[in-house]
């Protein structure tokens, strides 16, 4: 025959006359240490590498369709630096005219492009300012400024930052 063996069964708390007894004023000393809260994991920086290249000039053709009608029309893309400083242009011309013409200035940072200067020209100018000492963008057609995210870039200095992450890089992106 198996014999079952009861767990003992804890004895109820004595009934006191008082429904709410007041709590100790000073705890029981511990006979463990109390457990603690895992330790949050350090977060580590992700290091970008950016790769930026000597000052190039490239001439190139491009194609598209306005309205249905094909077009054709040539470009240069031209990229100086000094290593501190960048200076980016490019301009669209077809029949020795320039259709449009985009400007960008600005530094070289260990965050990449940081645009100051941005240009905007097929019938008239329009300029962005990146007035990082104020925090601000403002624009020379009178719109309204606005805050300066940080890694902010205009239409032409994107294309230098993606690249120089591309360059910098390439098995993170690939």
């Amino acid at each position: 025959a198996t014999e079952k063996i009861a767990e003992p069964t804890p004895a109820a708390p004595p009934a006191t006359d008082t429904p709410n007894p007041a709590p100790a004023t000073e705890p029981a000393p511990a006979t463990e240490p109390a457990p603690t809260a895992p330790a949050t994991p350090a977060v580590t920086p992700v290091t970008t590498v950016f790769s930026f290249p000597g000052s190039a000039y490239m001439r190139f053709r491009i194609t598209g369709q306005d309205k249905g009608v094909a077009n054709e029309a040539s470009a240069v893309f031209h990229w100086r630096t000094d290593g501190r400083e960048y200076e980016v242009r490019l301009e669209v011309s077809k029949y020795g005219f320039t259709l449009r013409e985009q400007h960008s200035a600005g530094r070289l940072t260990a965050t990449g492009v940081a645009p100051t200067r941005f240009s905007d020209k097929s019938r008239s100018e329009q300029a962005t300012h990146f007035e990082r000492e104020k925090g601000r963008i403002s624009f020379s057609n009178n719109a309204p400024s606005v805050p300066l995210q940080p890694g902010a870039q205009d239409q032409l200095s994107v294309l230098v930052q993606l690249g120089a992450l591309l360059a910098g890089d390439p098995a993170r992106y690939g």
